[in-house]
């Protein structure tokens, strides 16, 4: 039986609250580090090198 088979009538009330705050919980600590990340100085710094980078290789390739 894989997650798709599962009803959920079998999850309680407070399963299914667990489960969505959880849910909600994760996504915003995630939402928040990319914020922090994003407002860091060498974080942006360190993306624009890698996408230049990565250019790079894909014009070596040509």
């Amino acid at each position: 039986m894989n997650n798709d088979d599962i009803l959920i009538k079998d999850l309680s009330v407070g399963e299914l609250k667990k489960i969505i705050s959880t849910t909600i919980e994760q996504s915003l600590l995630e939402y928040y580090e990319d914020l922090i990340a994003l407002n860091s100085k060498s974080f942006v710094e360190s993306v624009k090198e890698a996408r230049e980078e990565k250019e790079f290789i894909k014009l070596q390739k040509i």
